[in-house]
């Protein structure tokens, strides 16, 4: 790598912070979520960002982002030498050990392969996906643009060139309707861990847990079994909240909702993509 090269991190949240009521105004978008001015702001909670059911915790937490966190980067690399080749030169300066504050909404990245053997619904070929996500979400991991990283970009930036890893999905492209596709979950209370309402401190700070963490996105799972407790199983795993009536939801067309305990897995996982691709083989973000 180039000497003085940087690895700079963001996530869905940054963008919109100067859209918000919160004095975000100054935060930059130059770099890193946790460097500079940014270290300031992400200690900040989010009037908007905190449930009032949720129990009481600690305003701000000690977190780290690491490739231990983000393993879904590595996972890309058995298929593609030059991503292995730039990983393992950026791995030391990925890790960003930061002061955040915590939030009990997130966005759901897409549903595991579990779920989606579960479900009898196709699962890519591992050989040609590696990612533990089989159903990609509306905001796919930005690493899903990483398939056709070369050789010539890898040699570019060791020459002190740059590299981007983004995901941008256009309205247009929500062709199940965007009153009926999941844009933000509730997953309440961390860092701290809850199971089926019953706190767990032996596995805390519950990872992504800080509404600026690049690694804050949830990954559809069963704490014990695939299609068991999608709804209020697990705060690690699914959609969780403190309510009893269900999880509040947020659509891609602006509404929110209430999705109960009970709801039917399979239609859950159907909210969850914007173009039906959860029933379609070995098919492309």
């Amino acid at each position: 790598m180039p000497v003085g090269a940087s690895v700079k991190l963001q996530n869905y949240m940054l963008p919109l912070l100067p859209f918000l009521d919160d004095g975000f105004r100054d935060i930059s978008l130059s770099q890193d979520f946790c460097e500079g001015q940014n270290a300031v702001f992400i200690k900040q909670p989010l009037s908007n960002g905190l449930c009032p059911s949720t129990p009481d915790r600690d305003p701000t937490f000690s977190g780290t982002f690491s490739l231990d966190n983000g393993a879904y980067l590595l996972s890309l690399t058995p298929k593609n030498s030059a991503l292995t080749a730039l990983f393992e030169q950026v791995m030391p300066l990925i890790n960003k050990d930061f002061e955040g504050a915590p939030a009990d909404y997130s966005i759901p990245l897409g549903a595991s392969r579990l779920v989606t053997r579960a479900l009898n619904r196709p699962v890519p070929d591992e050989g040609k996906d590696p990612l533990w996500i089989a159903i990609d979400g509306l905001f796919p991991l930005p690493m899903r643009t990483a398939h056709d990283f070369t050789e010539a970009r890898l040699t570019a930036v060791r020459k002190g060139g740059g590299v981007t890893f983004e995901y941008r999905r256009r309205m247009n492209s929500v062709t199940d309707g965007t009153s009926k596709t999941l844009m933000v979950i509730e997953d309440a209370g961390r860092p701290q861990t809850w199971k089926f309402g019953v706190r767990d401190p032996q596995r805390e700070p519950n990872f992504g847990s800080a509404w600026c963490d690049p690694s804050s996105g949830i990954i559809l799972d069963g704490p014990d079994k695939p299609l068991e407790g999608l709804v209020q199983g697990s705060n690690r795993c699914g959609l969780y909240s403190f309510h009893s009536r269900g999880v509040n939801v947020g659509f891609a067309d602006g509404h929110v909702s209430t999705i109960a305990e009970d709801i039917d897995p399979g239609v859950l996982v159907s909210l969850l993509t914007p173009d039906g691709r959860d029933n379609k083989a070995d098919s492309e973000p």
